[in-house]
């Protein structure tokens, strides 16, 4: 019995670790290519691309992406926090957020850059 509990809390805890890795690892990396798809409208994806402009600095930062392989594919960006330290023009980085094909915009909860 003494082997038994202690075996079943170890159990109880890597079922409660897997169960909270599957819910936070669900969300989707894609290019803007796979983005405009519409498969994944609506939904919280993490979207690599390359910063093609920025708009405005200004809170609500607004820029734009271009898909990695194929520049002609943009897409505008809203983000409503501080400017990233290293979010320059021309650089890769990544945003994570909700894609509303009506107005064609993405709506980021996160931005991410790469070092260059």
């Amino acid at each position: 019995m003494k082997v038994v509990i202690p075996f079943l809390l170890i159990l109880a805890g890597l079922a409660g670790l897997i169960a909270m890795g599957v819910s936070q690892g669900g969300i989707p990396e894609l290019q803007v290519s796979e983005l405009t798809s519409g498969e994944f409208d609506g939904r919280v994806v993490k979207v690599h691309a390359m910063l093609e402009s920025v708009e405005s600095e200004l809170r609500p930062l607004k820029f734009t992406i271009t898909d990695k392989t194929n520049p002609e594919l943009r897409i505008p960006v809203t983000y409503d926090a501080s400017k990233p330290d290293t979010f320059t023009v021309g650089y890769e980085l990544a945003v994570e957020g909700t894609f509303d094909p009506t107005t064609g915009l993405f709506d980021a909860e996160h931005v991410y850059t790469k070092c260059p």
